[in-house]
Order: structure tokens, then sequence, then C-alpha cells
């Protein structure tokens, strides 16, 4: 009988142990490590889906240390010394309490460090951490028609403030509806399904949150706007033109996208942006083509996959469509540039594997540009269909070429020492040419120059590439805004990097009307466009109206005054 009590003892005292120390010390693990290790890889691109596999392996590898550290416990402390190991545990269940009464105490320091933001999206819904009853009091008043809750009874601190909230709720005659969800573990798809039912066919204003505000609200938001599209807000924004892994085309007034896979931010712009279907050149049998599907399924989007279908069918396709599309591949690479050629230009890409990197430099899939002078029979299989020069004389091997129909102009290269004039000289070629061969006879640090501002008129500035004055920040790579710009940096700034449009945010009580004629005036003698947009009331939208779907690089010139207001506009996705 003695032994039995001894093991009952053991038992009850390793498994106090267990459980107060896996909670005081996973609460603390919780807001210290894995809230944080969250917020960075969400900073370095991860999608939602991975960061739930990531963490899923924290959260199991916590539960695993805590049995470890247990029978560690019991091996050496409670096998030799029981009063240490009392002691101990004694201690671990203090912090265990200690620990609780923290998290139901929502509004400790600790607590609010931690916290996240309150958002607002469109004029039905707002997201946050868990409120008080002051905030149920204030969203009653304000006309908030029910909160959906998302805290999970199967967590101790969470089923006590999840029955104070209902209560509270009554109180204050506030409906309170349960969708229980875990982070990171867990099957939440009833709960998702619940609160689609339940915002589509309800009307009226919700408050939707979690504990902290933070994960589980940043996936029932994505499945709200999905499901709730007419309802929302209608924000005019500007569209970014770069993910994180690569360039952003628009085309059809952004109704059809082309882009690189999204990062889990980048997949919140989509959906804000009304994107209802996905077409994707990624394998569907790979784990990214797996991931893929998963999200779609849980934002409501269409997914089609294209990767057998040629880039005429698929530019064909999208272009077809009623709702917007983003068309993806993992980065922004071969394939999207081929398929940005098509629907840009209308024809097709250049075989730009006939061209060595070595010897070429290229411009998307529709231009190439080289000191080297390549043969016809390489010219005609990669497509070109136009051909400049830039020689000292007539290349008399490119005849052949003219009577297959192929355009030939010819340049004399001694007039291209300056920005100026190269600059010009790109102006004057015109962007309507087919797919594109530019030789230039000899002269590297000319092919150089050219290829730099090709870039920055078509698509954007390589940073490394570029020169930027000290005043000039970068928004993104095809998008910049400084102070007004004298005669010599216009041409060491603007027509260096291939500026191609110049916006002048006029403000009348900082800008004189002579220094709007002097930057009107350089823009006219340097055939670079220019806008100017007084910057009254209206001014947000008439520059996103300007700068939508403008393709090429945008120099806006604003005061410095209102330089942190205008970086918010302009990268309020």
């Amino acid at each position: 009988m003695g032994k039995i009590k001894n093991r009952m003892i053991t038992f009850i005292v390793w498994f106090i142990f267990l459980g107060s120390f896996g909670f005081a010390g996973g609460g603390l693990f919780l807001l210290f490590a894995v809230v944080p290790f969250e917020e960075m890889l969400v900073q370095r691109g991860y999608t939602q889906t991975q960061i739930d596999d990531v963490l899923k392996y924290v959260v199991f590898g916590w539960i695993a240390f805590g049995f470890i550290v247990s029978f560690l416990f019991y091996l050496f402390v409670w096998k030799r010394k029981k009063k240490w190991a009392l002691g101990i545990t004694a201690v671990t269940v203090l912090a265990a309490v200690s620990v609780l009464l923290m998290f139901i105490r929502t509004d400790s320091a600790l607590i609010a460090m931690s916290r996240g933001d309150f958002q607002q999206t469109g004029e039905r819904f707002t997201f946050g951490p868990y409120p008080e009853e002051e905030l149920l009091i204030q969203l009653k008043e304000e006309g908030y028609v029910g909160v959906i809750t998302l805290l999970s009874p199967t967590l101790p601190f969470e089923n006590q403030l999840l029955q104070q909230e209902i209560d509270r709720g009554e109180k204050v005659g506030m409906p309170i509806h349960s969708f229980p969800m875990l982070p990171w573990v867990g099957d939440n798809t009833e709960s998702i399904n619940g609160i689609k039912s339940l915002v589509s066919s309800e009307e009226g204003k919700f408050y939707i949150h979690c504990y902290l505000g933070k994960h589980r609200v940043d996936m029932v938001k994505q499945v709200i706007m999905s499901v709730t599209d007419a309802e929302l807000e209608q924000r005019t924004t500007i569209f970014p033109s770069d993910f994180q892994r690569g360039p952003v085309y628009l085309f059809n007034d952004a109704k059809v996208i082309v882009g690189p896979y999204p990062t889990r931010e980048e997949w919140g712009i989509l959906i804000r942006n009304r994107v209802k279907e996905i077409v994707s050149f990624i394998d569907p049998d790979s784990s990214r083509g797996k991931e893929l599907k998963e999200i779609a399924e849980s934002s409501d989007l269409v997914l089609t996959t294209v990767s057998d279908q040629s880039l005429e069918q698929v530019a064909s396709y999208v272009q077809e469509l009623d709702e917007k599309v983003y068309v993806t591949d993992f980065r922004s690479d071969s394939t999207l540039l081929d398929l940005e050629t098509i629907l840009r230009r209308s024809h097709e890409p250049i075989n730009r594997s006939l061209f060595s990197s070595e010897e070429a430099k290229f411009i998307g899939s529709w231009g190439v540009i080289s000191s080297s002078l390549f043969d016809q029979d390489t010219l005609r299989e990669a497509g070109i269909k136009t051909v400049i020069t830039v020689t000292s004389q007539a290349i008399s091997s490119l005849e052949a070429l003219k009577e297959e129909g192929v355009q030939v102009l010819s340049f004399s290269n001694e007039t291209l020492d300056t920005s100026a004039s190269q600059y010009e000289f790109l102006q004057s070629i015109g962007e309507e040419l087919g797919p594109v061969y530019l030789y230039v006879e000899g002269n590297e640090e000319l092919v150089t120059s050219l290829h730099r501002m090709m870039q920055g008129l078509y698509y954007g500035i390589d940073e490394e590439e570029g020169q930027f004055p000290s005043t000039v920040s970068v928004v993104e790579y095809d998008l910049l805004t400084g102070a007004p710009l004298d005669e010599k940096q216009w041409e060491d700034f603007v027509l260096f990097n291939g500026v191609k449009e110049v916006i002048f945010l006029y403000a009348p009580s900082i800008h004189s009307e002579d220094l709007v004629a002097q930057q009107e005036e350089l823009a006219s003698r340097y055939q670079v466009s220019f806008t100017m947009i007084p910057m009254f009331e209206d001014y947000r939208e008439q520059l996103y109206e300007k700068l939508q779907g403008l393709k090429g690089t945008k120099y806006i010139i604003a005061p410095e005054e209102v330089k942190e207001e205008l970086m918010d506009v302009l990268t309020d996705y």
C-alpha cells in the first residue's frame, strides 16, 4: 500500500510540475520567442502557410522540451532531494498562476507591448485584440451589430476570457459570435466557414479579434475580404510595381497582373485589390503548387494551372476574363518576361538563349543590345524584326534581312556623346518596334549607357547601376521622389537613368511660379514627359490616376515638408 501511495505522490508532483512548468514557460515562450519569430518570418516574406508549418513544429518542440525537463526533474531532483523538488514545484505553480493572471489581465503592460494594432477594412470590419468592456460599449454606441471572437476554450486563459466576454456582451447588449481558432496548430476550417456564412448573410459592422490581434485575425481578414468584396471600402491606391521576388506588370487597366509568387503580405495586397483568379505556371504537384492550392481555397480564389499551355494561349485566356486575374510563376524571370512582351507588345518574345549574356544585354524579352555583330541566321532565328545600328558606316551583311522584311535603321555614333543626345536618340526610335536588335559598333561604354536608359524608359532603374542625387528617395525600382532639379541634375540623373516621366507636386505656398516654369522648360528641352499636379485636396486622386499603369521610371518632385506624407501615399497598398 505504501508503494502505491508513493507512486501516486510521485505522479501527482511530476504532473503538477509538468503542467505548471509547461504553462508558465510556454506563456513566456509565446510572448518573447514565438511572436517575435513570427514577425521576423513575415518581414522576410514567408507565406502564411509556410509560417504555420514552421511554428507548428516550434510549438510541438516546446511540448517535447517540457516533457524532457520534467523527466530530468524526476530523475535528478525528485529521486534525490524531494524537499527541493517540492520547493521547485511550488515555484513553478506560482509562476503558472502569475502567467495566467498576466494573460487574463489583457490591459497589463507586458501584454499591451505584444498586442497588434486596430485595423479597419472598409466600413464593416474592424480587427484587433481582445476587447475590454469599455470597447464593447463604444462599439455598441458606434452601431456595431456584433463581435466575432476567435478565442479558443481549449486554452485555459482564453476560455476564462471568452466567458467573461460573453457575460460582458450580454450586459451591454452586444452579440458575441464565437468561432474558436487555434494559432499554428489544429484545423480551423469549421470556424472559417462559419465566419464566411455569418458575414455574408448578416448586414452591419463587426469587430473581429483573437487574443493579441495578430495571427488569427490576419487569417480571418483575408477570408472576410474574399467573401464580402462588394461591400468593402473602395480605396484608390497605387498597385506596387515590385514584389519581393521580382517586378509586377499591369495590363488592361490593372485587370491583368503578372508577377512572382507572393509573400504573405503580398497575398493581402492582391485580395484587397479584388483579384479573383490565380493563373499559375507552377507545377501543381510540387510543394509550392500544393501550397498555392491551399491558399486559393482558403481565400476563395479560382486557381487555374497553365504549366502545359503556350504563352500565347495564356495571354489570350487572361485578356478575355471579366474579373481581375494574377498570373504567377515563382519568380519574374524568363516565363513571365516572355508573357509580359506578348501582353504589352502583341508579338512573340526574342529567343534570348541564342545570345551570350557576355556579349548581349537584354531589354525585357523584346530587345537585345550589344557591341557584337551577330550573324543573320542568329537574328533571324531569334525573331528579330527591327535592326538598329549605331556605326560609322553601313553594314552590307544586313541587306539580306531587309529583303526578308526586317526593318534596318542606321545611325551615326559620332553624335551620341552626351546623356541628352543618347536620350533623344532612344526617344526618336519609339516603342512600337517589333523585337529589336541594337548594335553599337565597338563601344561597350555606349552599350552600357543605352541599356541603362532603355531599362529606365521601359521598366525601371537598377539601383546598383543608377546614379542618384542625395535628395532623391527610391520608393520602388521605377518610382522615385525628391527635390526640384537643376539643369546638371536633369542631365546627370533624369536622362542618365532614363526617367520617363517627371511629376511636379506644386505647393503654391512653397514653390514659386518661376521654379515651375524652369522645370517645365527643362523637361521640354530634353523631351521628358512632364505633369504638374497642384497640391490641393484632390491631389492624391490625381496622382493615383496618373501613376497607375504608367510604364517606365517616374520621378515625383515634392516639397521636403510633405515627404513623409507622400511616402505613405505612395506605399498605401
